[in-house]
């Protein structure tokens, strides 16, 4: 017979969930959202924390319209810190959110207000890191 614990639930496997929650919330993170390149210049929302989780496969973007998520394409740690929540990228607004390129999908990290204050690029990088691998390896 099986149990709960046994079932996927619609968001995700528990297990899958549950090591995305850990590597947000190890970075003070409240959302996490992993973007994987679909075709041409377009990029769907596949999983994640939070909003991450909520609207996973429901959200794409188009690179033309998200000057952010090119640069973060191109290598650079994308950091959006405003006292109000503000839009970063597709429908997602966050007052601080961090985007990152890590094997081959964008990771965003997002949060309240002063969140990553005092985090150093090299924990946002490895937060980014984990996540990617963990949802790399679900697929």
């Amino acid at each position: 017979m099986s149990t709960h614990q046994d079932i996927d639930t619609p968001d995700g496997p528990p297990d899958l969930d549950a090591a995305l929650d850990r590597i947000a919330t190890g970075v003070g993170a409240t959302d996490l959202l992993v973007l994987h390149h679909t075709h041409g210049r377009s990029h769907l929302l596949v999983g994640g924390t939070g909003a991450g989780r909520q609207w996973a496969g429901t959200v794409a973007v188009e690179e033309r319209d998200e000057p952010r998520l090119v640069a973060a394409t191109e290598g650079q740690v994308v950091r959006v810190r405003q006292p109000f929540p503000t839009r970063v990228v597709g429908p997602y607004y966050a007052a601080d959110a961090a985007m990152v390129w890590a094997h081959g999908a964008v990771v965003v990290l997002g949060g309240p207000d002063r969140w990553m204050e005092d985090l150093e690029e090299h924990h946002l990088t490895a937060a980014a890191d984990s996540a990617a691998v963990v949802l790399a390896g679900a697929e």
